[in-house]
């Protein structure tokens, strides 16, 4: 009897775990797909930010505006942003399900600068030829929100938006 006893609670414990495992994984899933829909809901706010602005430039040209050939570059660099934010999903999607780890990497601050400013009436500051450490991809994430922010909330005649960046020492308070 004390033998059957043992094998049916061996049984039961196995049949516990087997049952945790399966609940933890059932979680697990169910947090990946919400991360998923906060993901897409984030990707398409900035798919709809770019494809706003490249329209707006466009229908500018359209209607007569001066300075027709800068509002069509700007309209081309708008939807290479949008291209560029369709393959930032699983970026998001790590970053909504706190799953995502930094990825520092040696980055041209004058560069990446340039590269946020694109197809956008925004001025670019001066801030020298130095080499950072940062994550490119979440801080073209949070910079290109504000700057899409900062261009469609600021004044609307001439919102006068320009991006600079400065250099301090770790040790500095931010103040």
């Amino acid at each position: 009897v004390l033998s059957m006893w043992n094998k049916l609670t061996h049984t039961f414990a196995v049949r516990r775990l087997y049952l945790a495992e399966r609940l933890a994984r059932k979680a697990s899933e169910v947090r990946m797909l919400e991360a998923g829909r906060e993901a897409d809901s984030v990707l398409h706010h900035n798919l709809q930010n770019c494809m706003a602005d490249a329209w707006g430039l466009i229908d500018l040209f359209l209607e007569g505006f001066e300075g027709r050939a800068s509002l069509l570059r700007q309209a081309a660099g708008r939807l290479q942003w949008g291209m560029k934010w369709s393959k930032q999903r699983s970026l998001i999607t790590r970053l909504t399900a706190g799953t995502y780890l930094p990825e520092l990497t040696p980055v041209g601050l004058q560069c990446f600068m340039g590269t946020l400013v694109q197809g956008r009436s925004v001025r670019q500051l001066p801030c020298g030829e130095e080499t950072v450490s940062l994550d490119e991809a979440v801080c073209a994430l949070v910079l290109e929100n504000a700057l899409s922010n900062a261009t469609r909330h600021g004044r609307a005649s001439d919102p006068d938006v320009c991006l600079s960046a400065e250099l301090r020492p770790l040790s500095e308070d931010p103040g």
